[in-house]
Order: C-alpha cells, then structure tokens, then sequence
C-alpha cells in the first residue's frame, strides 16, 4: 500500500525547495491507481514558479493514465511559456493524450514555427498523434 508514502509526497510539494517538490512529483505519479488522486496535485504544479517543477509537472501526467484528462486546460497554457523546455514538456504530454487534447490542435498548430527545435519537434509528433486518434 502506497498512501503512507503518497502521504509524505504530498507533504513535499509545499516545501520551499523546488527540488523537493520536483522529486514529490514524479514519484507521486509513479504510483499505480492514483491517477484521479495526483492529477489536480500535479496539474496544480504546472504553475509553480520554477522551471523545473513545471517541466515535471508536465511529464509526470503522462503517468497518469486517462485522469490525466483532466489536466489538458493547464498543460494547454504551458505551450505559451516563456521556457522552450515547458512548451515540449506539455506538448509531449497532449500528444499522449490524444483524444483527450483535441481541444489543443489549433494552439499546437501554431508552435509549428516555434523558434524552438525541441518544441517544434514535441508539436509535430503531438499533433500527428491526436490527428491518428480522430482518423480511427
């Protein structure tokens, strides 16, 4: 059983040091049968004011499984952060997403051109992904 562990997790993501709530967070979604239980937790993250939680944020809703639904708004707003790194984090996620982030083909649509190769990478394979779903 996970929830003392989670317990504790859920308890580092307050903590001040940025690095303790990155390391909280992906091991929170590590956790099988918890997806409805971290995705607000992690989706709340995709605001924190460090870089490095967002990015993981992010990447850790892959995790999650179909709760991760739920966190398509918050990862939608990250394809306009000012870090190159966050734009390919969620746009990697919505792709995972697939017909859950179809409400994001037009944003991802438009990084195409993103300055960014990472980003314009996660975008191109995030889009082909949600556009295979919608064919099948």
């Amino acid at each position: 059983d996970a929830s003392p562990a989670a317990k504790g997790l859920l308890k580092l993501l307050d903590d001040p040091s940025a690095f303790a709530r990155v390391n909280a967070a992906a091991a929170l979604s590590t956790f099988e049968g918890h997806g409805e239980a971290i995705t607000p937790v992690l989706t709340s993250l995709l605001s924190d004011d460090d870089v490095n939680v967002r990015i993981t944020a992010a990447t850790s809703l892959r995790n999650v499984g179909p709760a991760g639904r739920e966190a398509v708004a918050g990862l939608k707003r990250l394809l306009e952060d000012t870090d190159a790194r966050v734009r390919a984090a969620a746009a990697t996620t919505l792709g995972e997403l697939r017909t859950h982030a179809t409400s994001t083909l037009a944003t991802l649509k438009t990084l195409r051109d993103d300055e960014d190769e990472q980003v314009r990478s996660a975008v191109t394979r995030a889009i082909n992904l949600i556009d295979e779903t919608k064919r099948n």
